[in-house]
């Protein structure tokens, strides 16, 4: 047996996709994962495709995709993690126990300060990450959705990416998306592990747009779980789907989208969204550097120094729930806290 270690060549890669599949995929869907997620599982990414391998068959599996979360203008390096798996013959044996440890040793050697996994179990809670972060979800029925103006839209295509693209790098608070990136996503239209739909409404210029990302949960109703550009025109957006569908809608925001918030919260009470997603810190000091200029810009100079004195006395699961935002918040300053730190929703970058 070989490993932990990283995907290899295409060979392994097709195992670890035939790994995925299995766990994941067994009687549900003809798709595969490697169409699903092909960020995840591209030839470029072998790497980071956390493995063990035995006679040249990959029993064990951690995918990590590395990019920052954009907060405000600041960046913060992160790695998600996803594809979680083992074969069931090798099972009990801790090799995904193994393959998570050193995924984030591997993590913390490029860079990462904070690590994200899609889902919840007690394998990741071991880990040491914890449930952390503040979404919400609306339930939107068309009469509540007509308190707003309608907008045309219309199923994005692929010459619209570009302007996709610019009003997704607009938003306050994201995984870093690059152009290459968007365009894979894009292509492989996925969201959530299910089929997505991208609704645009073109802007008074050619270069601006607003859209939705919709899909249909496992009880087939619509989801709302990313949307970009003018908050008014998504509103708008929302309601033209209603309407054009028939049914309700079910809109997933993160606490840094105000303006979205604020608009849905005048028709809708907020629920907290329990999507499975797991957080843990890899670098308290990686994670100061990178958080340093946000907090001088939410506090005096004098202040942020304190910040991070008391943030040096919480270790563990307890320092990420603090930080972002499901625990008791011990430390606050005569300015004020500036926690819980505003985090992304998957959207169309869930693993």
């Amino acid at each position: 047996m070989e490993g932990p270690r990283g995907v290899k060549d295409e060979k392994e890669l097709e195992s670890a996709v035939r790994l995925a599949d299995a766990v994941f995929y067994s009687g549900k869907k003809p798709r595969s994962m490697r169409d699903d997620f092909p960020l995840l599982f591209s030839k470029s990414n072998t790497e980071n495709l956390r493995v063990f391998v035995d006679n040249g068959k990959v029993i064990s599996l951690v995918g990590a995709v590395f990019g920052d979360i954009v907060l405000f203008g600041h960046r913060i390096p992160a790695v998600r993690l996803g594809a979680v798996c083992t074969d069931p013959e090798y099972r009990g044996r801790g090799l995904a126990t193994s393959l998570l440890a050193d995924t984030e040793r591997f993590a913390v050697r490029k860079g990462a300060v904070v690590a994200v996994i899609s889902g919840a179990r007690g394998l990741y809670e071991r880990f040491g990450a914890v449930d952390a972060g503040r979404f919400w979800k609306y339930t939107l029925e068309t009469k509540m959705l007509r308190r707003f103006d309608a907008v045309d839209i219309r199923p994005a295509v692929y010459g619209d990416l570009p302007r996709l693209a610019r009003a997704y790098a607009e938003k306050a608070v994201r995984f870093e998306r690059r152009y290459d990136d968007f365009n894979s996503l894009f292509t492989a239209s996925m969201a959530l592990d299910r089929p997505a739909q991208i609704f645009i409404h073109e802007g008074d210029s050619s270069d601006i747009c607003s859209y939705i990302v919709v899909v249909r949960d496992t009880k087939g109703i619509l989801n709302c779980v990313e949307y970009a550009g003018d908050p008014l025109r998504v509103v708008g957006m929302l309601r033209s789907l209603s309407e054009g569908e028939g049914e309700t809608v079910v809109v997933h925001t993160i606490a840094a989208d105000r303006t979205m918030n604020h608009l849905l919260s005048l028709v809708s009470q907020p629920e907290i969204n329990k999507v499975p997603r797991t957080w843990k810190i890899l670098s308290r000091e990686g994670l100061f550097a990178s958080l340093n200029n946000y907090f001088a810009e939410r506090l005096p100079q004098s202040e942020v120094a304190a910040i991070q004195e008391l943030m040096g006395k919480i270790d563990g699961p307890e320092l990420t729930r603090v930080v972002f935002g499901t625990a008791k918040l011990p430390i606050v300053t005569e300015a004020g806290s500036p926690f819980p730190i505003p985090l992304p929703a998957y959207g169309m970058d869930y693993l």
